[in-house]
C-alpha cells in the first residue's frame, strides 16, 4: 500500500490498522485482518459478501476450530478458500481436503515436488536424502510434499515440533543440559541447552572427538557461559563411552550425571527402558504448546525419526534407536543424536524422583535404577 502512487493511494483507498476498504463500494470492497486461534475461532464469523476469498497460509497448522469458524463465510456462489503449506500432518481439515472421500473432490489440488522441479538443484533433493533418509517423513514432507506417514506412530508428531519452532513465549524455569556422547559411525556428539520450556538455540555439535575430547568441549561450553546461565545439570548418555565422559567432569566440578537410557524407567510398568520414558517426556513437553525451540533443521529431523511400538505380552511402549537391533533401527538412517540430547535434558526429573534427598554432587548409588 505505501508503494503505491499517492494520488491513487488516497483517493480510492481508507486503510486502518486491520481493514483496507474500496472508498467508492467501501462495504463490498474491502480487505480485513483478523486473528483467529483455535480458543478463539470466532474472528472468523460474520464475513459476508458476493464475493470471498479466504486465504490460509500454513493451512496444515492452522488448527480446525479456526476453520470450522470460517464455514459460514464460504456460503455464496463466488466464495473461494486457498488453502497452502508444507504437509506436515496426516489429520486435520488441510489433509481431509486431499485424502477424505466426499470432500477431496471438492477441491483442486496440487502437490509439488522438489524432484525434477526446474527451480530446485539435484543436489539439495540429494543432500536432504542423505540428511533425513529417502524413508523419512522429514523427506516425504519437505522434498516429495507429501502428508507423513505413520504420523500416529510418530513419539513426537511432526506438527507439534513445527508449531514449536521460533513460538514467541517468556522463556522461565532451571537450565539443563543434555549430553549425547556418539559411539561409532557417523553419529555426532550433541549437546542441547535447554532452560524450562526454551531451548537456548541450536544443539551444539561434534563430529570424530573421543571421550576426553569431548570432556574439554564441554567444559569449555561451561566456561564460557555467564555463571547465572549455567546449568543445574549435565545430563550424560552414560552408554560407551559417555560413562567415562560423566566421571571425568565430575571429577572437574561440573555438576554432570550418568544417565543409562537402556535401564528401567521410573514407571517400569509403562515404559520398555528409560529411553523410550524420556522420549515420551519430550512429547508432553510439545504437546503442551508453550515450548520454544529454535529453527534447526537437523533437530526437527531427529525429534521426527523415532516410531514408537507396543511390546507382545507385557504391552510396554518402546521407542525405536539406539540400534542395538536392526528392527530397532528400521526406517531411521542414522542415531537421532540431537533429538537424544534434548531428551536427556529430561532425565533431571526421573532422576530426582528416583534419588530422594539426594543432592547433585552427592554419588549416586548402582543399584538405583536408571541411573549410573
Amino acid at each position: 500500500i505505501n508503494k503505491m502512487p499517492a494520488a491513487m493511494r488516497d483517493e480510492l483507498y481508507h486503510v486502518t490498522a486491520d481493514r483496507v476498504e474500496f472508498k467508492p463500494f467501501p462495504h463490498e470492497n474491502f480487505i480485513s485482518a483478523v486473528t483467529s486461534r483455535a480458543d478463539q475461532p470466532d474472528a472468523m464469523h460474520g464475513v459476508h459478501a458476493k464475493a470471498v476469498l479466504m486465504i490460509g497460509d500454513e493451512a496444515s497448522g492452522i488448527p480446525d476450530p479456526v476453520y470450522e469458524g470460517s464455514v459460514g463465510s464460504m456460503s455464496s456462489q463466488r466464495a473461494c478458500m486457498l488453502l497452502a503449506g508444507n504437509p506436515v500432518r496426516n489429520k486435520g481439515f488441510f489433509y481431509d481436503c486431499f485424502t477424505k472421500p466426499g470432500v477431496s473432490e471438492k477441491w483442486t489440488k496440487f502437490t509439488i515436488s522438489c524432484v525434477g522441479h526446474p527451480r530446485i538443484t539435484t543436489d539439495f533433493v540429494e543432500e536432504q536424502k542423505a540428511r533425513y533418509g529417502e524413508d523419512s517423513n522429514a523427506f516425504r514432507i519437505r522434498v516429495l510434499g507429501e502428508f507423513p506417514r505413520g504420523d500416529d506412530d510418530a513419539v513426537i508428531p511432526m506438527h507439534l515440533i513445527q508449531s514449536a519452532v521460533d513460538r514467541k513465549v517468556e522463556i522461565v524455569g532451571n537450565v539443563v543440559w543434555g549430553l549425547d556422547v556418539a559411539a561409532f559411525g557417523p553419529n555426532v556428539t550433541a549437546l542441547a541447552k535447554r532452560k524450562g520450556n526454551g531451548l537456548l538455540g541450536p544443539v551444539r555439535c561434534w563430529k570424530g572427538l573421543d571421550a576426553m575430547q569431548v570432556v574439554g568441549a564441554v567444559q569449555q561450553e561451561w566456561e564460557v557461559t555467564p555463571f547465572n546461565d549455567r546449568p543445574w545439570e549435565i545430563l550424560v548418555d552414560a552408554l560407551g563411552p559417555g560413562s567415562g565422559v560423566a566421571s571425568r567432569l565430575r571429577e572437574l566440578k561440573l555438576p554432570a550425571r550418568g544417565i543409562n537410557v537402556s535401564e528401567a524407567p521410573a514407571m517400569a510398568g509403562k515404559y520398555v527402558n528409560l529411553r523410550s520414558e524420556l522420549w515420551y517426556k519430550a512429547r508432553e513437553w510439545f504437546e503442551k504448546r508453550d515450548c520454544t525451540i529454535p529453527r534447526d533443521e537437523d533437530l526437527i529431523a531427529d525429534l521426527a525419526m523415532p516410531t514408537y511400538r507396543f511390546t507382545p505380552g507385557t504391552g510396554k511402549i518402546f521407542v525405536q534407536g539406539k540400534a542395538t537391533r536392526l528392527e530397532d533401527f528400521k526406517g531411521m538412517t542414522r542415531s537421532p543424536d540431537r533429538g537424544d540430547a534434548l531428551c536427556l535434558t529430561f532425565a533431571s526429573n526421573a532422576a530426582t524422583a528416583l534419588m530422594g534427598g539426594l543432592t547433585r554432587d552427592e554419588p549416586i548409588l548402582r543399584k538405583i535404577k536408571g541411573i549410573v
